[in-house]
């Protein structure tokens, strides 16, 4: 598989897909179901058949909470009738919910896409890196203000957060919106990809610290970057708690999640910092619960 199939038209210079080794070599492996603690993800990259003809097996998402894209960005037009067959799925199965994360400038009658359902949650990734990315800080802003006036659960999430060059001045238009929490992620970094950019934004001693994380997650400023949110009025929530707080209304048995996980662990990439054994025993429990 093509290195530059990876990734998506944001183009941001951290990516953890095309510039974290570790994760870019697992998905050249095998890319169409991913998995962590938090959701089991479907991924499509361009040029594929749509996910409606590739006859896939939706027994997987059966009491789960579900990713639509986790290497590219959902919202990217070439994958519009995916979108609308992965919010067709959550309405008429018993999906617990559908994920979306996205920096895509999605637009107003886009977004009505999303009202189709009540079991979607949208995530928007607000940095404070436009340097970084090819879309502002701006026009996140207005995905915000625009899902939240269409009544969508909408959650903001600073990822990743790299301290003293992430501009969070973006926090107090949040609070005006009426958006009341937000989550935060640390930065997977890798000096042959991200080196000449860091060396310009970072102070020495930041960057040291990042150059030799050996792609782990590293979060820096963690104290301040919660003064700077309880500052604001805005409320800390973890993502996987925000992520799996409802849905319990469409568990399924013991019995019944593990034939599924079993089923899924054999074709899926683990996208992780957790064992696999831990990703597994949640995948169980989620769907239960």
């Amino acid at each position: 598989m093509e290195k530059e199939k990876f990734g998506c038209p944001i183009g941001c210079k951290y990516c953890m897909v095309t510039h974290i080794n570790c994760r870019r070599e697992k998905w050249e492996k095998i890319h169409r179901y991913g998995i962590n603690k938090t959701v089991l993800f479907v991924n499509k990259l361009e040029g594929e058949m749509p996910l409606s003809k590739m006859n896939l097996d939706t027994s997987f998402f059966e009491g789960e909470y579900v990713g639509f894209e986790g290497i590219t960005d959902a919202f990217n037009p070439i994958f519009e009738e995916d979108l609308k067959y992965m919010i067709s799925l959550s309405k008429n199965m018993n999906m617990k919910k559908l994920v979306l994360v996205t920096k895509w400038p999605v637009s107003k009658e886009r977004l009505k896409l999303l009202t189709e359902s009540k079991k979607i949650l949208l995530v928007v990734s607000i940095t404070g890196l436009d340097m970084l990315e090819n879309v502002t800080t701006k026009q996140k802003l207005d995905v915000l203000d625009n899902a939240y006036k269409q009544g969508i659960d909408v959650l903001p999430i600073i990822h990743p957060y790299i301290h003293s060059v992430s501009d969070v001045s973006f926090l107090k238009d949040i609070k005006k919106i009426g958006i009341k929490n937000i989550a935060y992620k640390g930065l997977r970094y890798n000096d042959e990809f991200m080196g000449s950019w860091a060396r310009k934004y970072m102070s020495d001693e930041i960057y040291k610290i990042y150059k030799n994380s050996t792609e782990d997650e590293i979060l820096l400023g963690e104290e301040y970057l919660k003064g700077k949110i309880k500052e604001n009025g805005l409320n800390v929530v973890n993502f996987r708690e925000y992520v799996q707080k409802d849905g319990d209304e469409y568990s399924i048995s013991y019995d019944r999640a593990k034939e599924i996980v079993d089923k899924i662990f054999k074709e899926i990439v683990v996208s992780s910092s957790d064992t696999n054994d831990a990703v597994y025993k949640s995948a169980i429990m989620r769907r239960i619960k």
